[in-house]
């Protein structure tokens, strides 16, 4: 019984202290430390989608979103940055992102997340 009364007086001063440590007023700095350069031709778990028109894929790779040519091509970059983007799904006029963080933006009919436009749509 003794041990579960100092477990939890610990616990307890311990919640205190980051109570008070804490301040609801500061912001996370998300500074990114260093960067890195990949360059590569291949991936997996990319989570591919085709547009409605069949002329474009999107996909992710490393938590960034790519749209492609579905003829071929170079791939273009609709997200970059810290944020971890991933599993695009093409709507009949936009494409969402679950897990995009890019902030407010419209939403379509069984829309599970922000919004982004497609290029060329």
């Amino acid at each position: 019984m003794r041990c579960v009364v100092a477990i939890g007086s610990i616990l307890m001063s311990a919640a205190a202290i980051a109570a008070h440590g804490s301040n609801a007023e500061e912001s996370l700095p998300l500074q990114p430390a260093r960067q890195i350069s990949i360059d590569t031709d291949e991936g997996t778990w990319l989570s591919p989608d085709i547009s409605p028109d069949g002329g474009t894929l999107v996909f992710e790779l490393l938590g960034d979103l790519f749209t492609v040519d579905t003829r071929g091509g170079s791939a273009h970059a609709l997200t970059t940055g810290m944020a971890f983007d991933s599993q695009p799904v093409f709507s009949p006029t936009v494409m969402t992102s679950p897990s995009s963080v890019t902030g407010p933006a419209p939403r379509t009919s069984g829309s599970s997340g922000p919004t982004a436009r497609v290029p060329g749509n």
